[in-house]
C-alpha cells in the first residue's frame, strides 16, 4: 500500500492544451465536439491544468492555464463554428503557450478539415513541436467534408514525431471514445 501511495504523490502534473477546430464545416457536429471535450476536461486530475484554444481563420486562446474546469467548460460550450481553418497556426500558438509550463505537456488537436488560412508552414510547426517537447495527440475527423491529405499527413506526423497518437474517427459518436482513449494514455504516461 505504501508504495502505491508514494507513486500517487509523485504523479507529475500535466498541462494540456485542447485545440478545437471551430471552422464553418463543424456546424453539424459542434455539439458532439463540445460534449467530448467537456467530458475530457473533467477526467483531468485537480493538480492538472488545461487551456482551450479554438481556431477558425484566426486563433483564440482562453486566458491562462487553469484547474477551473467549469470555467473551461463554459469556454468550450460558448464556441461558435464559422469561417476558415488555420490549423498549423493554431497548433503553433498552442505549443508556444504550453512551452514554459511545468511538468508534462500535452496538446490535443481536433480538426475536421484542410488548413486553408495559416501563415505557418506545416513542417515548421512539426519541428517546433519537437523542440517544445510536448506530446501531441491529434484527431482528424472526416465529418461532412473530405479531409485533405495534407492536413491528415500533418496531424499524423506531428503526433508520431512527438510520441503522441493520431486518431481518425469516422462518426461523430466516436469522439467521446477517442477523447477517453487520449485521457487514458495521458494517465499512463
Amino acid at each position: 500500500r505504501e508504495a502505491q501511495a508514494e507513486g500517487e504523490a509523485e504523479r507529475i502534473p500535466l498541462s494540456v492544451v485542447l485545440v478545437l477546430d471551430t471552422s464553418g464545416s463543424m456546424v453539424p457536429n459542434m455539439r458532439f465536439l463540445q460534449e467530448a471535450a467537456t467530458n475530457f476536461l473533467y477526467k483531468l486530475e485537480e493538480t492538472d491544468t488545461a487551456m482551450v484554444v479554438s481556431f477558425n481563420e484566426s486563433v483564440k486562446g482562453s486566458t491562462e492555464f487553469t484547474s477551473d474546469f467549469e470555467q473551461l467548460e463554459g469556454k468550450v460550450n460558448g464556441l461558435q463554428p464559422w469561417g476558415g481553418t488555420s490549423l498549423y497556426d493554431a497548433v503553433h500558438y498552442s505549443l508556444g503557450r504550453v512551452k514554459d509550463q511545468p511538468g508534462r505537456k500535452a496538446v490535443v488537436v481536433f480538426s475536421d478539415g484542410a488548413d486553408t488560412t495559416s501563415s505557418m508552414e506545416d513542417r515548421a510547426v512539426v519541428d517546433y513541436a519537437r523542440a517544445v517537447e510536448a506530446t501531441v495527440y491529434s484527431i482528424g475527423f472526416k465529418g461532412s467534408g473530405m479531409m485533405a491529405s495534407s492536413s491528415r499527413g500533418f496531424l499524423r506526423k506531428v503526433a508520431t514525431e512527438t510520441g503522441g497518437q493520431y486518431f481518425a474517427p469516422d462518426k461523430v459518436g466516436e469522439l467521446i471514445k477517442v477523447f477517453n482513449e487520449i485521457s487514458a494514455e495521458l494517465k499512463n504516461h
